[in-house]
């Protein structure tokens, strides 16, 4: 069976990217955060705090589940569109899954963010419970994201991240393991990059990538259809506020964590230029401080 998972972070459009192929492709089982497919472990929670700690007899625990559920679907492609796999498993999938193709979302950064602050926000509103866990040591995490004890966030340690920013360091840190394990892999032929939401909503895009990836549709064209997952009370709107909060995080970050992003996979995209501009210019800052103390 083939099977479609996605390189993404949380608010990239992965609900509606299961939607679309839950209503277009032939003989698929789609599947979006299947947290209610008996058998079948989501991978958030405890097995992100897992692999942020290196504990691979838990993870393998959890993907010989996962795959005893995908390999008893009958169907001819299994499609998951969780963000967890970024988070938990993604340097360990293609030892457990044969033929393997991915959807690389990519949202702006800054929008990612600050939609991600804006659930957490809105989920701390609703007292949804399980919405945090303790990790092996005792720590409080958000059982969706990273666990912020993730080797990047160690560059942030003098600044007291807001909700924003974390998630922020948190959508640089995916898209960094996006890129390795399109590399490490050699996945750049059997994944498709996707500009989200815009191109999500374009029937054309939509439609070759589903072909580049071999996966057959109902219909000559794909229907576009699906609900936006948005938080109520809570627009996505980036501030001036928020910006500077950016600015401040790249400013701490390590070069190399940020040099992912001058590579041609990022190139077309609206906002590449603004974040690199943004970096250079925490850069040069840094730099005519360095020379200033000396």
């Amino acid at each position: 069976m083939r099977c479609v998972f996605t390189l993404s972070t949380a608010r990239s459009g992965t609900r509606f990217l299961c939607e679309l192929a839950k209503r277009n492709l032939q003989n698929a089982v789609c599947r979006h955060e299947p947290y209610f497919d008996w058998g079948n472990s989501p991978m958030f929670g405890p097995s992100i705090a897992a692999h942020t700690r290196g504990d691979l007899a838990y993870l393998r625990r959890q993907l010989d589940r996962k795959r005893r559920f995908i390999e008893t679907r009958r169907a001819d492609v299994y499609l998951e569109s969780s963000h967890a796999f970024l988070k938990s498993y993604y340097d360990l999938a293609p030892k457990y899954f044969g033929d393997i193709k991915v959807f690389h979302l990519v949202r702006d950064p800054l929008k990612c963010a600050k939609s991600e602050s804006n659930r957490t926000r809105f989920l701390d509103r609703v007292r949804l419970p399980g919405r945090r866990y303790r990790d092996a040591d005792g720590r409080s995490c958000l059982r969706w994201s990273l666990t912020g004890y993730e080797p990047i966030f160690q560059s942030c340690d003098r600044l007291q991240l807001s909700p924003f920013q974390f998630h922020l360091v948190e959508w640089i840190e995916l898209q960094n393991r996006a890129v390795e394990f399109l590399d490490c892999f050699d996945m750049h032929d059997h994944s498709v990059t996707l500009d989200s939401p815009r191109e999500l909503n374009d029937s054309g895009v939509m439609t070759a990538a589903f072909r580049r990836l071999g996966l057959a549709c109902r219909q000559a064209e794909v229907r576009i259809a699906g609900k936006s997952n948005r938080t109520p009370f809570f627009p996505t709107k980036v501030t001036e506020r928020e910006h500077d909060e950016a600015a401040e995080v790249l400013s701490a970050l390590p070069a190399e964590t940020l040099e992912v992003f001058r590579r041609p996979l990022f190139e077309r995209f609206a906002w590449t230029s603004s974040l690199l501009a943004r970096y250079r210019q925490t850069e040069g800052e840094a730099t005519l401080a360095a020379s200033g103390r000396a």
